[in-house]
């Protein structure tokens, strides 16, 4: 099966990226992940056209960042469930994938020798080692070690070193220069994001800078606001320390992302369970909200009204449905805007879209959808027949 018929027609528009530049939301809840839906991101943007497709005027290059998932798994989704090799992709130069999660609060892992052995004692030796000593009445000097039997001194394999792990050869160590991910973050700050993310672009577009459209996909950034000290007002930004990260400068960067050369379409996956965008304060709730359900909410509502498209993965209100995984509900904006870096749109001029058409003419609707286990996904309408995607 060719990657491009692995979307369902009903999906197809809105996994299509817009003519124009354009912001995309995901949202996903805990048993309604959008994996799914960003690997159809992934067949449209990066498959090929067919004989009767259309042709796109500029090549679509994506870059991947994720700050939960690494390298294998998307690897091994893109190639189950979309029919993918992002390395192939990787190494002509159309996709690039950007570790947040191995390298950035964890230390570096030490390399263990390969190939080592204990060394080999003989049956002797083995024998003697075996034997239980008699319990004696003997006083040990609590300040020196007690004394050791005469046979157990000396050892026939103590001066033999143990064998040294083989190198790898060149070719080993470029096939696994190759199976890692091009770009990596090492350091939680804002400024680092924005640093990586352009190199990702400049190493898309080394061949044709002025060429290709970028489809730069950010998944949960945020994990940052998590990960991030949010227990108290957070420090002034001088010259030496980075600025604070907050939902407000968080935003921000997103926007200057959505801004640099190249970049066509933003795509953030951001979670959107019930806890974390309810923390509206009470005088009549008991228990006020923490300070990470304060800040994502507000980082949630903020992109929501920047947002031209929000594509919401949830589960069914009515429980669970053995031949439903969930429902995905789809909303555009009317109209056009520039935005502040505040966040808010000023007004635009109208797209002359239809009523119920949005930012690229795309509709606003509903569907049910179900996830197989062999990565397989049937998209179909409330009331309808299920179709395969």
């Amino acid at each position: 099966m060719p990657p491009s018929s692995r979307i369902s027609p009903l999906l197809q528009p809105y996994t299509h990226l817009p003519d124009r530049e354009s912001f995309i939301l995901l949202t996903e809840v805990l048993g309604a992940s959008a994996n799914w839906l960003v690997i159809r991101f992934l067949i449209d943007a990066l498959s090929i056209p067919g004989d009767g497709e259309k042709q796109e005027e500029a090549e679509v290059k994506v870059i991947l960042v994720s700050w939960l998932r690494d390298w294998e798994f998307w690897r091994s989704e893109g190639r189950k469930a979309g029919g993918l090799d992002l390395l192939r992709l990787s190494q002509e130069k159309r996709f690039a994938f950007v570790d947040g999660l191995s390298k950035l609060y964890l230390p570096p892992m030490p390399e263990a020798p390969a190939h080592t052995q204990p060394p080999t004692v003989p049956s002797q030796t083995r024998t003697q080692q075996t034997t239980l000593p008699v319990r004696g009445s003997r006083i040990i000097n609590p300040r020196a070690p007690p004394g050791t039997s005469p046979n157990l001194t000396a050892s026939p394999t103590a001066s033999i070193p143990p064998p040294s792990a083989p190198r790898a050869s060149p070719t080993q160590q470029q096939q696994q220069q190759q199976q890692q991910p091009h770009f990596s973050l090492t350091t939680p700050t804002l400024a680092h994001l924005k640093e990586t993310i352009l190199s990702a672009i400049a190493h898309l577009t080394s061949a044709a800078p002025t060429s290709a459209k970028i489809l730069l996909i950010l998944d949960s950034p945020d994990t940052l606001l998590a990960l991030s000290s949010t227990t108290s007002a957070p420090p002034m930004p001088t010259a030496q320390t980075p600025a604070p990260l907050t939902p407000s400068t968080l935003c921000s960067t997103l926007l200057d992302l959505w801004t640099l050369p190249n970049i066509h379409t933003l795509l953030p996956i951001i979670h959107a369970d019930t806890p974390l965008v309810s923390a509206l304060p009470s005088n009549t709730s008991p228990h006020p909200p923490t300070p990470l359900e304060t800040a994502s909410t507000a980082f949630l509502t903020r992109l929501a009204h920047i947002a031209d498209r929000t594509m919401s993965c949830r589960l069914l209100d009515t429980g669970v449905a053995r031949d439903v995984s969930g429902v995905l509900r789809v909303t555009v904006r009317e109209k056009g805007g520039v935005s502040d870096e505040a966040g808010f749109w000023t007004e635009g001029e109208e797209l002359g879209m239809g009523e119920d058409e949005g930012v690229g003419g795309v509709r606003e609707g509903e569907l049910l959808y179900f996830v197989g286990g062999d990565g397989g996904v049937r998209v179909f309408e409330r009331g309808a027949g299920s179709g395969e995607a």
